[in-house]
């Protein structure tokens, strides 16, 4: 569970990181520190995304595991949304490419901690 739990936060803050560094470079219609109603709505969307991963990762029965790795396959798939952005051309691209990749890996660890972890835990003290 804790291993679970640190993943998703760990996750949730290399999103959060990449909403700040897309406020940082204002570009067109995105989001910015200018406006600050906007800034704190785009942080509460990441939050609000990131809340059945932080509730499923509580749990500890194999539907829990299985809807929690549902969920972190979502949040990868945007994470990999992301990567193109340098390769296309956008101003900032490359910040927001190094954010999607580096939270690409994390949620993907995340996914596959939750898989091995489960592995273990009916062996303990039993030996093979």
């Amino acid at each position: 569970m804790l291993k679970r739990l640190s993943m998703v936060l760990l996750t949730l803050i290399v999103a959060l990181i990449g909403v700040l560094l897309a406020a940082n470079t204002k570009t067109g219609e995105t989001i910015s520190f200018e406006e600050p109603i906007l800034f704190w709505i785009g942080i509460g969307v990441v939050i609000i995304l990131f809340l059945p991963s932080l509730i499923l990762s509580i749990f500890n029965n194999n539907g829990a595991r299985i809807a929690f790795a549902m969920c972190q396959g979502f949040i990868a798939l945007l994470f990999l949304g992301l990567i193109p952005s340098w390769f296309l051309g956008f101003n900032g691209g490359a910040g927001a490419s190094i954010i999607g990749i580096v939270g690409t890996v994390v949620s993907a660890c995340s996914i596959a901690v939750t898989f091995f972890d489960g592995k273990n835990n009916g062996n303990k003290g039993v030996v093979s």
